[in-house]
């Protein structure tokens, strides 16, 4: 997990002209996908939502 948020960070601060897009998978209770509402929750999710608030992403 420390090394995937690594990663992401070095991906954020490489280039922020570029769209980030990601993709998961429902993995409970890593990623939870809620088809109904289009949102993404778990674990992890919160994890790279933090990664990206702190690189102002």
């Amino acid at each position: 997990m420390k090394y995937l948020l690594f990663l992401f960070s070095l991906m954020i601060g490489a280039d922020q002209s570029k769209t980030l897009t990601l993709t998961t998978e429902d993995y409970p209770p890593f990623n939870i996908v809620d088809t109904k509402a289009q949102k993404v929750s778990g674990v992890s999710t919160e994890k790279v939502s933090e990664v990206m608030q702190l690189q102002s992403f």
